[in-house]
């Protein structure tokens, strides 16, 4: 009983108290140097693998507190590599700042498998008016329970930059594949047959829409539109810290 007591009364204290903050939401802080350093970027994408990242899970990778896809098990694999997405944040025109051309918009949409049904797609891209499911201690977890974060330290990195998200759904050959999603995007440690260089050039297209580049054509490309090799023309080059954006 009276260690019972003592054990009590420590928890007490501590809950008094309040643990340390970790690094990670000392970093998310409004008045912290990371997210002033955030704010100075004109754009900020967020890539995501939905299903099948065993480093980088998808809350994480997509600073979202709600999964919508569905998840597929270890063992299943596919005849062939394919590769889709669903974007959100993307917006065509030059009114705004963060506005990005419609030719881009159009590619993006034509990644996207509308065979697929996503319900509540949108829900948890803003912590502020989603359910909340509660983990241990003061912590939240996502839907699927794969990650624990504190629900003020997702708001403020949610709401530090008008982020733009593209998620994207492997469909890899094998379970060896499966294992590896997760250096995909950078076709690192890929067969030749993934498929991965098509989402490079995806991304390459993107940075150049940012900043107003355009295809450089070479001997290999020419005549093809769809190339992603790009340079900066000289009259749209960028001023300041806009030059370089965080994906």
């Amino acid at each position: 009983m009276v260690i019972q007591e003592q054990v009590k009364e420590k928890e007490i204290d501590a809950a008094a108290v309040g643990l340390p903050r970790s690094v990670l939401e000392l970093m998310s802080d409004p008045n912290s140097e990371y997210l002033h350093s955030l704010k100075r970027f004109r754009h900020g994408t967020l890539i995501a693998m939905t299903d099948g990242d065993v480093v980088v899970p998808y809350p994480s990778a997509a600073m979202r507190s709600y999964n919508p896809y569905i998840s597929s098990f270890l063992t299943e694999h596919f005849t062939e590599w394919r590769w889709h997405i669903h974007h959100f944040g993307f917006t065509a025109g030059n009114g705004s700042d963060h506005a990005i051309n419609a030719e881009f918009i159009e590619r993006l949409n034509s990644k996207i498998d509308t065979s697929i049904v996503i319900n509540e797609h949108e829900l948890g891209l803003d912590a502020r008016c989603a359910p909340r499911i509660s983990s241990i201690g003061r912590f939240d977890c996502d839907n699927k329970q794969e990650v624990e974060f504190p629900h003020e330290m997702l708001c403020h990195l949610q709401q530090v930059l008008p982020w733009r998200r593209i998620d994207v759904t492997v469909e890899p050959c094998g379970v060896k594949g499966k294992l590896r999603l997760h250096d995909w995007p950078i076709n690192k440690m890929q067969p030749s047959d993934c498929r991965a260089n098509e989402f490079i050039d995806l991304l390459c297209d993107m940075i150049g829409a940012d900043h107003g580049m355009h295809s450089l054509k070479t001997p290999n490309n020419l005549g093809k539109l769809d190339e992603s090799f790009a340079l900066l023309t000289p009259n749209s080059r960028p001023h300041g810290n806009s030059s370089s954006d965080p994906i």
